[in-house]
């Protein structure tokens, strides 16, 4: 595979811009902070990028109940003696149970709340999402607090 220069900012605001519609049908705010005018460069499948924070944003509009915000944020970072991008889409859903965590990215899996009747779906997008970030040499990290909401951050190596 030829990877190609991926263009990070172009991405996010396609994201918010394809789900704007939905955020205000759905009375949730969606937002997204400046973008860095030169992000770094990263290496990859755009369309797939692309897939992988659609099936994020999707997620985050899903869960967040009427009034509830949804914020997307990118960001250059060092860690793990390396330098990354992150994106991050923060909700203010009703958050993930401690013992769902581990098993978010499990193909066919889906919550309490998704099995409840609440949210269609298959319980595929997470995994295959973790599928496509993880063969671009990255990750992708979740926090969340019951009550609280929840942040997925999409973590890319920079070239």
């Amino acid at each position: 595979t030829i990877w190609e220069s991926v263009p990070l900012a172009v991405i996010v605001n396609d994201a918010v811009t394809c789900y704007q519609n939905q955020a205000s049908t759905r009375a949730v705010k969606l937002t997204v902070d400046p973008i860095p005018a030169e992000p770094p460069e990263v290496k990859g499948d755009p369309s797939r990028l692309q897939q992988v924070l659609k099936e994020l944003v999707e997620n985050a509009l899903i869960f967040t109940p009427p009034g509830g915000a949804v914020h997307i944020t990118l960001t250059p970072t060092e860690a793990h003696t390396r330098r990354w991008v992150t994106i991050a889409v923060q909700d203010t859903g009703p958050g993930i149970l401690p013992d769902e965590k581990p098993k978010l990215f499990n193909r066919f899996f889906r919550g309490v709340l998704a099995e409840s009747g609440h949210v269609p779906g298959t319980g595929l997008g997470l995994s295959i999402a973790d599928e496509i970030v993880r063969a671009h040499g990255g990750y992708i990290g979740v926090d969340s607090e019951p009550g609280k909401g929840s942040t997925f951050t999409l973590w890319l190596p920079a070239s």
